[in-house]
């Protein structure tokens, strides 16, 4: 199950917030989540990781 349209919002709102440093932000967000062991929060944020990485 993917992250879907949750990600992109996430992604959208972290560039605006964040910046160049919005990767980094949602990389920490989802080691947090992995070290939780909350799966779908894990993969929304890795999603999100992958979206602000190759925004433009």
């Amino acid at each position: 199950v993917g992250a879907g349209a949750g990600a992109e919002v996430l992604a959208v709102l972290m560039r605006r917030r964040f910046g160049t440093k919005a990767p980094t932000v949602a990389a920490w967000c989802a080691m947090l989540a992995w070290s939780e062991g909350t799966d779908a929060s894990y993969r929304i944020w890795t999603e999100a990781f992958k979206l602000v990485r190759h925004a433009k």
